[in-house]
């Protein structure tokens, strides 16, 4: 490989990852995919590129079409522009022709946890089941994400252009912090969890300032906001591999199983009014160990059906 095609292949590994490009590095590998032209070569170049990436295939992207590049060179744009994570879409979007900001979307599917780098250098960890959002002005006139599920930021500090995460009416704004939120559309409450650094939390109407060790719960349709503490190792336990059921309720059990393990979960709530679980397993646990030491635990007994596990009570 000549030194101008290593040079241009470091830009094309830039565009997989979570590192900027200058915008004179964006024009140079603009200009060099307009020498190529739209031939196989190119195809092949940039699918084997993608393969290396080692890409999500569970990121779910939402995105404008940059008439820039999709024309000729339409495989050239998906795989470029596919992975979002990485500062260079922004800058390539930032340069198009479309100047109304445009809304882009990181889905996790049951079953898959989503770790990914915004392009102010903030880490993202979505859990499963869970929807992210922001537009593309992100970094240079806003740092404003919405979250539908539960995800985990590590934010890069900066006091010019604070990171705020809306969840319901619950809005979450932070300079520089690691805090957890979480807020399911079937659940009736939103709540965010500080590990590190303060976060100010309001519904528009009240509002309140966290420590670390501290969380707040935002009762959905009552505009109340409480204070509480919590446990790490048991709360956010899940950012680091395990799975913790601490005294929870079949609906709570049911829900982090489905999004644990991408299955559906089926049961009769009347029928484990009195039941609760307490247990930690590592993610490489299986589902079917977990169900047998749940069933030792609790009056239960399970069967599948393709996807589905139907829990009744023994």
């Amino acid at each position: 490989m000549s030194k101008h095609h290593e040079h241009i292949n470091e830009k094309i590994k830039q565009c997989y990852t979570s590192s900027y490009l200058s915008e004179p590095q964006l024009s140079e590998l603009e200009d060099w995919l307009d020498q190529v032209g739209d031939n196989s070569e190119l195809d092949r170049y940039l699918q084997d590129k993608w393969e290396e990436s080692g890409a999500s295939e569970s990121v779910v992207v939402q995105k404008p079409v940059l008439r820039r590049l999709w024309g000729a060179y339409r495989l050239a744009a998906a795989i470029l522009l596919l992975p979002l994570l990485g500062a260079a879409f922004m800058m390539l979007l930032k340069q198009s022709d479309a100047e109304v900001p445009q809304n882009m979307i990181v889905s996790s599917e049951k079953g898959n946890r989503v770790h990914f780098t915004l392009p102010d250098g903030t880490e993202v960890l979505l859990n499963g089941a869970s929807s992210f959002s922001y537009n593309t002005a992100y970094a240079y006139k806003n740092r404003s994400v919405e979250l539908k599920g539960e995800a985990f930021f590590k934010v890069n500090k900066n006091t010019e252009l604070p990171f705020v995460v809306q969840a319901d009416s619950l809005y979450i704004t932070a300079l520089g912090t690691e805090f957890m939120v979480r807020n399911h559309e079937d659940e009736d409450f939103s709540e965010a969890m500080l590990v590190e650094g303060s976060i100010e939390v309001n519904d528009l109407k009240s509002s309140m300032v966290l420590q670390p060790g501290e969380a707040i719960i935002y009762k959905k349709g009552k505009s109340v906001l409480s204070k509480k503490t919590f446990q790490p190792g048991i709360d956010i336990a899940w950012t680091q591999g395990v799975l913790v059921f601490n005294n929870d309720d079949i609906q709570a059990v049911a829900r982090k199983i489905e999004q644990w393990y991408g299955v559906k979960v089926n049961y009769n709530a009347k029928d484990f009014n009195n039941e609760r679980l307490t247990l930690k397993l590592r993610k490489e646990e299986t589902l079917f160990n977990l169900l047998n030491i749940a069933s030792e635990v609790i009056n239960m007994n399970y069967r599948m059906a393709n996807d589905t596990v139907v829990i009744i009570k023994q």
